[in-house]
């Protein structure tokens, strides 16, 4: 798995040799073998050459802290590590509050514009709209942990794009930042959220 890395980020993807991978990306459901050994190997990795690393936990809730874990002790970076579906995952302030706190990563609010608060791969789980997402993000900002915040989408599906009905990429500009601007989000925020905190994570990109 560390070859496999090394060589897609380094020298090429196997498919398309003239593209090089920018940022590594991981996710699962629970921890089983192979995933804890492809997270010691994305650690081990990202240490000694600080690619940006993104984690999509999947359907079943996992111990977030516990990936966090496995990786900073195969030697992984928490400060270039973005962990994703925050908002439904740990949607507890204190909980929240907690883990950016311990892990010093990345939280990734991306589940702006889905519309529904059941989560239909997992009944047990449910998405939180995008109001109660604006109000944990305030709640970090009070906490002076805005540079740690990134938004998105997630968009998957064609359902979501505006073409066939949805609110489309253009949703958090067009449709949410009003109305953080509404909530005591200054447009210095917007841009720490939205510019900032991303040109800072893909270092490697030399934004």
């Amino acid at each position: 798995m560390y070859n496999r890395i090394y060589n897609e980020l380094e020298n090429g993807c196997e498919d398309y040799p003239d593209v090089k991978a920018a940022f590594i990306a991981d996710g699962g459901n629970i921890l089983l073998d192979f995933e804890i050994r492809a997270l010691r190997a994305i650690g081990e990795f990202q240490g000694q050459y600080r690619y940006p690393v993104t984690f999509h936990p999947g359907k079943d809730v996992i111990p977030l802290i516990e990936i966090m874990r496995i990786y900073q002790e195969a030697g992984g970076q928490s400060t270039e590590f973005v962990m994703s579906h925050i908002d439904r995952t740990l949607t507890s302030r204190e909980d929240l509050l907690e883990f950016v706190d311990e892990t010093k990563c990345y939280v990734q609010f991306d589940q702006f514009g889905v519309e529904c608060s059941f989560y239909q791969l997992n009944p047990f789980t449910d998405i939180i709209s995008d109001a109660q997402s604006i109000k944990l993000i305030a709640l970090l900002k009070e906490d002076r942990k805005l540079h740690r915040v990134l938004m998105s989408n997630d968009i998957h599906t064609k359902h979501r794009l505006t073409t066939f009905g949805g609110l489309g990429y253009v949703h958090i500009t067009k449709n949410v930042v009003p109305i953080m601007l509404k909530r005591n989000f200054t447009l210095e925020d917007i841009r720490v959220i939205r510019v900032g905190n991303p040109c800072r994570w893909l270092n490697r990109l030399n934004l």
